[in-house]
C-alpha cells in the first residue's frame, strides 16, 4: 500500500472586511512609505500586512530574493513581493 505524504504550506489569511483592517500598527518609516505607495489598494495593503507581520522586506525589482529566503506574494494584481527567511 502506498503511503500518502502530505505537505502543509502555511498560508497567510488576512481579513478583507474594510480598508482599516489593513492599518499597520507601526511608526517604521519603511513600512509607512510602502503603505502610502499602495494608494488605497486593498490587495497592496494586504500584502504589506503580510510583509509587516513577518518582519520581511521587499524582493528586488526582478522579484527575486537572496539565498536563504523565498519570495512571497498575494494572488492579486497589486501585491508586493517580499522575501521571507527560510525555516531551517
Amino acid at each position: 500500500m502506498r503511503k500518502l505524504l502530505l505537505i502543509f504550506i502555511p498560508l497567510l489569511f488576512i481579513s478583507c472586511e474594510s480598508k482599516d483592517s489593513y492599518a499597520l500598527n507601526t511608526t517604521d518609516p519603511y513600512y509607512l512609505k510602502l503603505e502610502k505607495e499602495c494608494n488605497g489598494s486593498s490587495c497592496c495593503r494586504a500584502s504589506l500586512q503580510g510583509m509587516f507581520a513577518t518582519h520581511s522586506k521587499l524582493a528586488d525589482e526582478n522579484s527575486t530574493c537572496p539565498t536563504g529566503y523565498q519570495s512571497m506574494m498575494m494572488k492579486c494584481i497589486t501585491t508586493y513581493v517580499w522575501c521571507l527567511k527560510d525555516k531551517k
